[in-house]
């Protein structure tokens, strides 16, 4: 099973240090080319050239993944991974760890049939995707058409300013952390802009989608698959919305003063009272999600302004460029802002490596003992199996062969730890049978050199002299899998 997203894809895996500079021309080169495109191609088709122009710069971070974003790299995304993968293998009735019921999002996911392998490759595979629908949807489904074009674009290519970017909850550097907010997003997008289309009773529109949108962002807007992350304090918050949108501020806010309609104030709204408002405790509102509904109706509002500026701009242009004459004023003017901006954008010059640590650390591939070593776990250990493996190797037992484990601290703490290290200790002694073993039902037990030494574990191969262990798998490095066939039937 391959682990690389570019693998899956079929794409060639770039070198960071060599491939880096290339990608910086390349997107400068697309900009032009979209300049082109905008001034000289029908509408639809400029729209879809900004969409591949925004998935580029999101999917060449893609590619340079070593494997699944926050895979071993994170404990929450490890630890979703796993409960859906020991749901998937063994039917839900029990967690990552023996004895512990199945709970959170990811066994309820895996108990539904959700493949382990789709929880860990989607957020990377979604990231890509999810600026450009969003342009698509705002062309195809807005009702103000007269900006909807320039809306598009001003979104493909500024989804992101540089300040809110670099200070953490950027829409592009959060889209990895953020699969099920990425999905809220969309679907937050698409209920604003239908609701909106109808000109009777806008007034009470408003209101519902305004509702419907903080409802959508209150229940998915969690990071890393449920788990809040980002703490952002009272005066950052501020900054992020006002000085840290930087043009569109300024022009968003006149936009929607002066000529907002429903589905723009609705999202910058619904943004911002999810964003300052302080919300109790147990309301884990991730900053992520209000603030890239915030920074879209911004860009909706300052799609009007921006739009008559570009045809005042197109027009001075047209006088000047004669070859220009047959252009209309709006396409040439947006064309000449793309050129203008675009270059510098934080889309072209951005980098996930920097500003997030997890994303750094999935860089480095699997280690290709782990993954054999999970191989040979989901090979020899049937899907009901118990593990006892080392604090190294118990995380990948369950991550990656959906097995489960008597003990991972580093993943999921146990509140009975004292008597699951008794258990451990009695079921390397040879003693699976003792009471304070069999409860927790291990079958297999993976040993690694220096595992289990505080029990008077010397080696691995010293456990086939003990009763009860028949060796059933060995890696060159020392790494063997045992299985424990003093086990009480349950």
């Amino acid at each position: 099973m391959t682990l690389r997203p570019a693998d899956l894809l079929g794409l060639p895996a770039p070198d960071l240090a060599h491939h880096v500079a290339l990608f910086r021309y390349a997107m400068v080169a697309l900009v032009v080319a979209w300049v082109f495109v905008v001034a000289r191609a029908r509408p639809l088709l400029a729209v879809a050239f900004g969409a591949f122009y925004a998935l580029i710069a999101t999917l060449f971070w893609v590619t340079l993944l070593g494997r699944p974003y926050g895979l071993f790299a994170d404990v929450a995304v490890t630890r979703r991974i796993a409960e859906c993968a020991v749901a998937a293998g063994s039917g839900g009735w029990e967690g990552v760890l023996s004895g512990e019921a199945a709970r959170g999002l990811g066994a309820w996911l895996g108990a539904r049939g959700v493949s382990p392998r789709l929880l860990m490759l989607g957020p990377a595979l979604l990231a890509p995707l999810v600026v450009p629908l969003i342009g698509f949807v705002l062309y195809q489904l807005w009702s103000r058409r007269d900006r909807a074009f320039v809306g598009a674009l001003l979104w493909l290519a500024f989804p992101t300013g540089d300040l809110d970017g670099l200070r953490g909850p950027g829409v592009l550097p959060g889209l990895w952390a953020h699969p099920l907010g990425a999905l809220g997003l969309l679907t937050s997008v698409i209920v604003v802009l239908v609701v909106a289309r109808d000109p009777r009773g806008w007034r009470w529109a408003f209101v519902g989608v305004a509702l419907a949108a903080a409802w959508l962002a209150a229940g998915a807007f969690w990071a890393r698959l449920g788990e809040s992350t980002t703490s952002v304090n009272a005066f950052h918050r501020v900054l992020l919305v006002t000085l840290d949108q930087g043009l569109w501020f300024p022009l968003g806010w006149y936009g929607l003063v002066r000529r907002g309609e429903p589905a723009s104030r609705a999202l910058a709204l619904a943004g911002l009272a999810l964003f300052l408002l302080p919300w109790p405790a147990l309301v884990r509102v991730e900053p992520w999600g209000p603030l890239a509904l915030y920074r879209l109706g911004l860009i909706l509002g300052a799609a009007g302004p921006a739009a008559e500026l570009c045809a005042r701009a197109g027009a001075a242009l047209k006088r000047a460029r004669a070859t220009l004459a047959e252009v209309p004023d709006l396409r040439v003017g947006a064309a000449a802002a793309l050129l203008a901006l675009a270059p510098g954008s934080f889309p072209v010059w951005w980098s996930p490596v920097q500003l997030d640590a997890v994303f750094a650390e999935s860089l480095d591939r699997v280690p290709g003992v782990v993954a054999e070593v999970a191989d040979a776990v989901r090979t020899h250990a049937p899907p009901q199996s118990v593990v006892l493996a080392g604090p190294e190797y118990a995380p990948a037992v369950a991550a990656l062969a959906g097995r489960r484990v008597l003990r991972a601290i580093a993943l999921v703490p146990a509140p009975d730890e004292d008597e699951r290290w008794k258990a451990e200790e009695r079921v390397l002694a040879g003693r699976a049978d003792a009471p304070a073993a069999k409860r927790y039902g291990v079958t297999h037990v993976l040993v690694a050199v220096g595992d289990f030494a505080e029990q008077g574990v010397e080696s691995p191969e010293l456990l086939v002299s003990r009763p009860g262990f028949r060796l059933v798998w060995q890696h060159p490095a020392g790494i063997r899998l045992y299985e424990v066939r003093a086990r009480i039937p349950e």
